[in-house]
């Protein structure tokens, strides 16, 4: 694949993960990975090839497909509110499966192709800070807390441990869970 079909192929597996991403759950989440990983095996297997390559620049031209693509979706969307909400469902894309993906790639230059990706991410989308996370530090936190991947998004937003969302939530988990 040339690089432009990469970058159209990983905006095609995002809008996947964006859309499944509504159900996220700790029972389904490696399996859910491991169907990714095999449906995209050829293009794990291109981006492999420019990680082995070690290729800043090509890394910064593939890192800018998705952010790109979801300024545009959110361009559309007239009210700042529903955009801002909207942009939350994307970081989460971003954060749960998207990246974690990407660094599942078997090559040393994986970890920096995914830090320009949420480097691109940022730049894009500067009011919301998205960080790394691996499918195992993921996976990790679904047993340690049901709160991970909220308080990874809200870490993301710039809010305190104790914000008022991560508190709603966990006292939702331990009193009705």
């Amino acid at each position: 694949m040339n690089y432009d079909e990469i970058g159209q192929s990983l905006i095609e597996l995002y809008d996947e993960i964006f859309v499944n991403t509504k159900r996220l759950k700790k029972k389904t989440y490696k399996d859910d990975i491991s169907y990714y990983k095999e449906k995209y095996k050829e293009l794990f297997a291109d981006i492999k090839g420019i990680c082995d390559n070690g290729d800043e620049t090509r890394f910064l031209a593939i890192a800018e497909a998705v952010p790109s693509r979801v300024f545009q979706y959110l361009s559309d969307i007239k009210s700042k509110r529903k955009r801002n909400l909207e942009l939350l469902d994307y970081n989460l894309a971003m954060v749960s499966f998207f990246v974690p993906l990407i660094g599942e790639v078997k090559s040393d230059g994986a970890e920096q192709l995914t830090d320009c990706m949420v480097d691109a991410w940022n730049k894009t989308f500067p009011e919301t800070k998205i960080g790394k996370a691996s499918v195992e530090s993921i996976n990790g936190g679904f047993k340690s807390s049901l709160c991970y991947v909220t308080t990874a998004v809200c870490r993301s937003m710039n809010k305190p441990d104790d914000c008022y969302e991560l508190t709603m939530l966990r006292e939702y988990r331990d009193k009705y869970l």
